[in-house]
């Protein structure tokens, strides 16, 4: 998950974790100075489970780096092809008619942490 140069960097001292939530709490609690983290996972996280974290962390720009999200569709299920087709049409439309962008502000970092990759705020 992390970037060829982050990988590279031995100036670094790095600790791999299992998951997100270990990361944010290492953050929190000042054990590492940095984390990869998506940033909407980071507020969706920040938002639903450590709201007390809001206050104390933030994300450095720019970002190192974006990553593309993709939606999968298994060609195994019964009618894959139509559903891919009628999530794209939905996809389309909410991009189209504003609503995609009302739902990203609406649960964006704006509502969690501030917006400037998971840097403690000192």
């Amino acid at each position: 998950m992390n970037t060829e140069a982050f990988d590279a960097a031995d100036f670094l001292s790095k600790e791999e974790v299992s998951n997100d939530e270990i990361n944010l709490r290492k953050l929190y609690m000042d054990r590492v100075q940095l984390i990869f983290i998506d940033r909407y996972v980071a507020a969706h996280l920040i938002r639903t489970k450590y709201p007390e974290y809001t206050e104390h962390l933030e994300f450095m720009e720019p970002a190192l780096e974006f990553k593309q999200l993709y939606v999968a569709f298994s060609k195994k299920a019964p009618d894959y092809k139509k559903k891919l087709d009628v999530f794209n049409a939905g996809l389309n439309a909410i991009t189209q008619n504003g609503t995609l962008e009302k739902i990203i502000m609406k649960h964006s970092l704006e509502a969690g942490v501030t917006d400037t990759g998971g840097q403690r705020k000192r």
